[in-house]
């Protein structure tokens, strides 16, 4: 997701990709109005969405954002991306943080990437990552609902760790259901940590568009006074 701010004029004035910043934004909202003439009382500024979002706190670098089309895109196997074709991906089953590795075929979009296997089987995404929550914004492409399996680290997801948008199955799996266009709540660990993370479809309604990434603040840099 992205928010762009334009004035009166018709001019972009913050242009803010993905989550955060949100106070920053609020705050030169503000300034545009008071700029345009409106001297009507404002609300204050929200309080920052987590702790690592307050002023002068010191926190763990996450892993940046994530795109997934080829226009920005962030995929680290060694066939790349070929624009607008379907490429046969192999997991080359080492990961460096910062890229996302691809199993399977998947077709090249502007900005997503989307499952095209043949007779059920089964694609792969797998992104190794520093952060202590995961989302990622996925669609289903033709309007019905499909699942994904999560697993973190070779293991099904517990339910101390699994995101909002996860359910434990009663046989222990992890599965995230797909229904419609929106950023899904995948994991939420109980300390920043490095992870290695898959998500497996054998639908091919899934677009992936990006993953997003939650930093925490450093507990002995968090001053006392």
């Amino acid at each position: 997701p992205t928010k762009i701010l334009i004035d009166k004029d018709g001019f972009v004035r913050c242009v803010v990709a993905g989550e955060g910043n949100y106070g920053a934004m609020e705050q030169s909202i503000h300034s545009l109005l008071d700029n345009a003439g409106v001297k009507d009382e404002l609300p204050m500024i929200m309080d920052p969405v987590r702790e690592s979002d307050r002023t002068g706190m010191v926190s763990f670098k996450a892993t940046p954002e994530l795109f997934a089309g080829y226009l920005r895109g962030s995929v680290g196997n060694i066939e790349g991306y070929s624009p607008e074709s379907v490429v046969e991906y192999a997991d080359p089953n080492i990961y460096f943080d910062g890229r996302f590795y691809l199993e399977g075929s998947w077709l090249n979009d502007r900005n997503s990437l989307r499952h095209q296997e043949v007779e059920e089987s089964e694609g792969q995404i797998i992104v190794s990552y520093q952060g202590l929550e995961v989302n990622a914004v996925i669609n289903t492409e033709d309007g019905k609902q499909f699942e994904m399996m999560i697993r973190q680290d070779d293991q099904f997801l517990s339910s101390e760790i699994k995101g909002d948008d996860v359910s434990i199955e009663a046989d222990g799996r992890s599965v995230l259901r797909i229904a419609e266009p929106k950023m899904y709540h995948i994991i939420r660990n109980k300390e920043f940590g490095e992870h290695v993370l898959r998500l497996g479809t054998r639908s091919n309604t899934c677009g992936l568009y990006s993953f997003t990434f939650v930093s925490s603040v450093i507990p002995e840099m968090i001053s006392n006074n």
